[in-house]
């Protein structure tokens, strides 16, 4: 369990309002989605993430983490058929996802965006298709 640091911003007429808020997540993606999900709780305003970063030194053994609702830890509480399981197109490393609600997700081991309509599921397997022509 990692601690990270969320900077977002607001722009309007008036001024420039800059904010930062904490989480803890299992790893990078998984901080930034609960940061998001936080900021858009948080605020009543469109906010832009400005820095994603991990706070070093903080020791975080006792957090008692929330139900993380990202489709990799989905993945693990689903029923087999609302699993997508294919490689990722950049460095073949296997991806195992919740196959719905979710429109973009990262590679955890090279960090290449996968988007959910290149996901596709035919002659009983999940297939991911690098080409946005359709």
């Amino acid at each position: 369990m990692k601690a990270y640091e969320a900077e977002y911003k607001n722009i309007t007429e008036d001024e420039i309002s800059i904010k930062k808020i904490q989480v803890c997540a299992e790893d990078f993606f998984c901080g930034l989605q609960e940061a998001t999900r936080m900021i858009a709780e948080i605020e009543d305003s469109d906010w832009t993430i400005q820095s994603f970063k991990i706070i070093d030194g903080i020791d975080i053994s006792n957090f008692v983490e929330p139900e993380c609702n990202c489709p990799f830890c989905r993945a693990s509480k689903t029923v087999l058929d609302k699993i997508a399981k294919f490689n990722c197109p950049e460095c073949k490393e296997l991806i195992v996802v919740a196959e719905d609600g979710w429109e973009v997700i990262s590679c955890r081991k090279c960090n290449k965006e996968l988007y959910r309509h290149l996901l596709g599921y035919s002659e009983g397997a999940w297939h991911y298709t690098d080409d946005d022509t359709d």
